[in-house]
């Protein structure tokens, strides 16, 4: 009887599920976001926006644990107070992949660890893609932030579409390869992601779930680093080019992206190479 009443009803589902936490509670709104491992700061700030805002919602966030993507909507997930639950090619019990320990055990407390795949069981390149099916068959809806054109994320959606789930897709930038795969989805008719307030609007419009943020006090900027602020994007870019963009001293830059970067509202991706956080 605690067998999700999603999957009950996905084509090929597992006779069985070992767990650990808590899990997906039935009558909860479910949605999968997933994307590639090697992202971008632009895909890792979006993913844990997109989680976050989420959660905020009461809605629950499954995904797969893995690096990138996963983790950033699910640490969103939990920094909103959220559900989340992380579905494993492995067992239960194996950490995968082993950095993301601290995220597995905080899952463990305050969601839920789940496989189909037997404790002990190791990680196999076999076992994800049949994993899949069950991130898209536990959710109402997938996600996908950023994926190359083969990518497991694609085949999330694949599965998704077969299981008549509905499938969103963040658009990005016509030249990067970890936005092939999201912009085809969205050609091939996946709903359009142009900001994360429409998302809620859409995702919240038909299932009565209300959004509720913390009031946050957001740190007061002068001119200068409003305007530095502004020239920062979430894809990197050098001192150089900020400093030329916004005809500012090199002397001058540096201190504001000093308190920029104190404040939390930027970082340093490699050497003087910046994006929004």
């Amino acid at each position: 009887k605690e067998y999700p009443g999603l999957l009950r009803n996905i084509y090929d589902k597992p006779y069985g599920l070992y767990y650990i936490g808590t899990l997906p509670p039935d009558g909860r709104k479910m949605t999968a976001i997933v994307g590639a491992r090697q992202c971008s700061s632009y895909g890792y700030s979006t993913a844990h926006e997109i989680g976050y805002l989420m959660a905020k919602t009461g809605c629950g966030i499954i995904s797969g644990m893995a690096r990138g993507i996963d983790s950033a909507a699910q640490k969103g997930a939990l920094t909103g107070n959220g559900y989340t639950c992380a579905i494993l090619g492995c067992g239960v019990d194996v950490c995968y992949p082993p950095e993301n320990r601290e995220l597995y055990q905080e899952i463990k407390k305050r969601g839920c660890i789940l496989s189909e795949f037997a404790p002990g069981c190791p990680p196999d390149s076999k076992h994800f893609p049949r994993r899949n099916r069950l991130i898209s068959g536990i959710s109402e809806s997938v996600i996908v932030v950023e994926a190359r054109v083969r990518s497991g994320s694609l085949i999330t959606a694949q599965m998704a579409l077969q299981q008549n789930r509905e499938v969103y897709a963040v658009p990005g930038r016509i030249n990067d390869p970890m936005s092939e795969g999201t912009n085809r989805l969205i050609e091939q008719g996946a709903q359009i992601i142009p900001s994360t307030e429409r998302l809620l609007e859409k995702m919240t419009e038909d299932s009565g779930l209300v959004l509720h943020l913390d009031k946050q006090r957001q740190p007061s900027l002068n001119k200068k680093e409003k305007t530095v602020y502004a020239a920062i994007d979430y894809y990197a870019k050098s001192a150089e080019a900020i400093m030329n963009e916004v005809q500012i001293s090199y002397r001058d830059l540096l201190e504001v992206i000093y308190s920029l970067t104190e404040a939390g509202l930027i970082k340093e991706t490699f050497r003087n190479n910046y994006v929004r956080i």
